[in-house]
């Protein structure tokens, strides 16, 4: 089950405590225990039930991370929100002057002018390997949602693995793990 499902008592408290003006999104399945839902439901949380029986099978359940993870950015960029913070819900964010500070980094440290995003995409170095090719972590992101939305409009694992010549038994490119973190990079 969803840990954040689990710790729903402790997320709306966090919610009120840091994030009470901000659009919550929580994008899980329809398997979830319904009245642990119910539980979150709140003026500032929208909840996306997904159909889990939809997703194919993947890696690090990179699949099921890929359409809820749009499916919650698609529908902030419906209400207007220009910046989203991306978690997984087993991370906690203790800073009440966070969506402050990350806007000032993005403003601080501008991307020269192209057609790949707009401003910078922020994720914290736990999960980011100096050394692994094209390993941005996925556990916490934040920036523009439209670049959040380019940066997770991805094909299935599988497909993935096709489009490179790969399958599941062979997914290593010049002895580097074609992992979920490469395959959004």
């Amino acid at each position: 089950m969803n840990y954040l499902l689990k710790k729903n008592i402790f997320i709306k408290f966090i919610i009120s405590l840091f994030f009470k003006n901000s659009l919550i999104i929580i994008s899980t399945w329809e398997s979830e225990d319904k009245e642990l839902i119910r539980e979150l439901h709140d003026e500032n949380i929208h909840i996306i039930l997904n159909d889990d029986k939809k997703i194919k099978k993947s890696r690090s359940n990179i699949n099921k991370q890929i359409a809820s993870t749009n499916v919650a950015l698609n529908f902030a960029k419906t209400q207007n929100v220009k910046y989203c913070l991306k978690t997984r819900t087993d991370h906690r964010v203790y800073n009440n002057n966070l969506e402050t500070f990350l806007i000032s980094l993005i403003k601080t440290f501008p991307v020269k002018e192209n057609k790949l995003i707009k401003s910078r995409i922020l994720v914290p170095p736990m999960g980011t390997f100096k050394f692994f090719l094209y390993h941005l972590t996925d556990l916490m992101m934040f920036g523009e949602t439209e670049d959040l939305i380019n940066y997770w409009d991805k094909e299935n694992y599988d497909v993935g693995l096709e489009k490179m010549g790969l399958s599941e038994k062979n997914y290593f490119i010049n002895d580097t793990q074609l992992c979920p973190e490469t395959l959004l990079c």
